[in-house]
């Protein structure tokens, strides 16, 4: 494909990456958002992995509206809300302000809300779970 641009991520194939980048991370949100409900400890990849599917689709906002749906980001952040509540006082131990973690989060979700769309849960669920299905054969 051809390069259209000086910018790296200037040309059809760079873009083909981001998309890529995109949906492999969004599959390591998914995993970790998985494990949240009966995630005891007070740490959590679930963070990271949000911080960097944000950081991709800021670059690549055409990949966030084809891979990103509005409901599934609020499945995340309900999650994500359960969890810190059952942890609060070891996050709290560490002198994290658990209130300031969560409005960081929201303001993710909802950016990543914003570029999603809507779709029906039957047809990204099934996305889901085959996502799912991957880690269980990675274990």
């Amino acid at each position: 494909m051809a390069i259209r641009s000086s910018r790296l991520l200037g040309s059809d194939e760079a873009r083909f990456e981001g998309n890529f980048c995109l949906v492999v991370i969004r599959r390591r949100v998914r995993y970790w958002a998985s494990q949240l409900s009966k995630h005891r400890r007070g740490e959590t990849g679930f963070l990271g992995a949000l911080a960097l599917l944000d950081a991709i689709a800021d670059a690549h906002p055409e990949a966030a509206m084809m891979h990103l749906v509005k409901e599934e980001v609020d499945e995340w952040n309900q999650l994500l809300a359960a969890w810190t509540k059952r942890v609060e006082k070891k996050i709290s131990k560490r002198g994290v302000d658990v209130d300031e973690l969560l409005a960081n989060a929201d303001a993710v979700f909802d950016k990543l809300r914003d570029r999603g769309m809507n779709v029906p849960k039957a047809q990204w669920q099934f996305d889901v779970n085959a996502d799912l299905e991957y880690f269980k054969e990675q274990a």
